[in-house]
């Protein structure tokens, strides 16, 4: 589960429960491919944004894309 923070962070609830707090740049899974990036491709966040129906965006090179397209990988 994730929650918006702030531009340059963002609040993850792990799969045991852990509240975590990642600071941009994270690294991100491409988990569904897009035009731009092929699934499987590990790319780097730099900022986070809502949109006007509170969607969570992630900045990435400069090009805003939906978060669900990526999967944070645990460390």
């Amino acid at each position: 589960t994730l929650f918006y923070t702030d531009p340059f962070s963002l609040m993850v609830i792990t799969r045991q429960g852990r509240i975590i707090r990642l600071y941009t740049p994270f690294r991100v899974i491409v988990i569904a491919g897009t035009d731009r990036y092929p699934m499987g491709a590990l790319v780097y966040v730099n900022a986070v944004w809502q949109d006007d129906q509170e969607q969570l965006l992630y900045l990435i090179e400069n090009v805003l894309l939906p978060y669900r397209l990526f999967g944070i990988q645990g460390g």
